[in-house]
């Protein structure tokens, strides 16, 4: 598998776990982590539709499903494996007017942070692929990715 391959592994990845059309009034979120030809530093993504209608301007809590693909290269082989978590609970807390928390709880258990882009209706932040994350093997090592967080 070289750079080039795993790179659209990712994409492939990434569009397969792309939430699916959505109506207006929707948050979609996503992160990805490039893995490579390193050994331990998986490719990661997640993704999730969040309905919440309108803008986010206190918490919101609910349950969502999320799409997560892990690529782990091993013995120069790449074994993809993924999931869909179906009613995770997940929770949006604005922070000031530039930036969001999004806690998620549940078989993963992790606080992303993001600042708003130029884009008004999107946010983003970095994250890192870990044992928090579902398919970790001994050998994974945290490997740091982005992600966002789009309203339309």
């Amino acid at each position: 598998m070289n750079v080039l391959h795993s790179t659209l592994v990712i994409a492939t990845m990434g569009a397969c776990l792309s939430p699916a059309a959505t109506s207006p009034g929707k948050y979609s979120l996503s992160g990805t982590a490039g893995g490579g030809m390193a050994p331990g530093y998986d490719a990661c993504v997640f993704g999730a539709s969040v309905p919440i209608t309108g803008p986010l301007i206190r918490p919101w809590e609910g349950r969502v499903t999320i799409g997560f693909s892990r690529v782990l290269v091993r013995n120069r082989i790449g074994v993809k494996r993924d999931t869909n978590l179906v009613a995770h609970s997940i929770r949006l807390t604005p922070r000031a007017p530039d930036s969001i928390i999004v806690s998620l709880i549940g078989p993963i258990t992790v606080d992303l942070v993001a600042v708003r882009d130029s884009d008004p209706s999107a946010f983003s932040g970095v994250w890192v692929c870990d044992n928090r994350f579902p398919f970790a093997d001994d050998s994974s090592r945290p490997n740091p990715g982005g992600w966002g967080i789009l309203t339309y």
